[in-house]
């Protein structure tokens, strides 16, 4: 409108009246960064001050998935908060309709989730295992595949980390839940990753796969060229020295709906006074990885 001469206000107020622009409106303003990170993707945001959505698929193709309907599934979310960021900005332009970051990450999870599963609904009797749901996938044999993840209470600054490393048989070879103190959930996913390396050294274990469910943090361990917040550098430049001791590493992103395992130890951690190195024939670290052991076709875990 303000290139067409009309005189319209040019600020946006979820931004705090900074001059609105359609990169600064879906992602570089605090309230889409809020949005962003929130959502399934756990996408944090760069620094700089002028985010471009061209930078963000730039490397989106840069990512590691489990498989290619994990990575359609991934970037047909990115597209619809995308668009419910701009409808949320119409809605306040037009109507004078204000939503918080957590209505607009419901309603763009719920459009998404409504639209995978037409997608994805079997168009016969004789329906594929691609139309299965998300879940975790054993590694190939010899070979180790390391999960973590992070958890922070609702206004805390002291959260929880956790990890495990399972086999090609999907059972527990190392798992452990540890408190630590944290206010940014993207430093807490970092630590995890850290712990988690630091275990799999210690127990010898050399060919490994790692996922997390933060697309920020895998990115930054596949592509150095990439900025690192300066509240996770020193945790991240360990990563970086960690992961050159190992043979084989491979670093891929997977949803969260695949990492209950790492999430139900880093949520454990949270009421823990100190480290938990949980014993392989933990009868709860078992039952946690039953399912997944179920859903690869392996030996039930005793």
């Amino acid at each position: 409108m303000i290139k067409r001469q009309l005189r319209v206000d040019p600020s946006y107020k979820p931004c705090g009246n900074e001059v609105e622009s359609t990169d600064r409106i879906i992602l570089g303003c605090s309230f889409a960064r809020a949005v962003w990170f929130g959502s399934n993707l756990s996408y944090v945001m760069p620094n700089s001050n002028n985010p471009k959505l061209s930078q963000l698929l730039g490397f989106w193709s840069q990512l590691q998935f489990p498989n290619k309907k994990s990575r359609m599934a991934a970037l047909y979310l990115l597209s619809f908060i995308v668009w419910h960021l701009w409808l949320a900005r119409n809605e306040l332009a037009f109507r004078d309709m204000r939503y918080t970051p957590e209505e607009i990450i419901e309603r763009s999870q719920k459009a998404f989730q409504e639209f995978w599963a037409s997608c994805t609904a079997p168009s016969s009797a004789h329906s594929n295992s691609s139309n299965q749901p998300v879940h975790w996938t054993v590694p190939p044999p010899n070979r180790y595949k390391l999960n973590c993840d992070a958890s922070l209470p609702h206004s805390a600054s002291r959260g929880g980390i956790g990890g495990i490393l399972r086999n090609s048989m999907a059972r527990p070879v190392m798992a452990f839940s540890a408190p630590e103190h944290f206010l940014d959930p993207f430093v807490g996913e970092a630590l995890a990753v850290r712990t988690g390396l630091k275990a799999t050294l210690d127990g010898g274990f050399e060919n490994i796969n790692i996922e997390v469910d933060n697309v920020s943090l895998a990115s930054l361990l596949i592509d150095e060229s990439l900025p690192v917040p300066m509240s996770a550098a020193n945790i991240i430049d360990d990563i970086k020295i960690l992961l050159q001791n190992f043979p084989f590493v491979n670093i891929s992103w997977i949803p969260r709906e695949a990492n209950d395992v790492a999430n139900s130890l880093a949520r454990k951690a949270t009421s823990l006074v100190g480290r938990m190195d949980w014993p392989n024939s933990n009868p709860w670290l078992l039952d946690l990885c039953q399912q997944d052991a179920l859903c690869n076709a392996c030996p039930p875990l005793q």
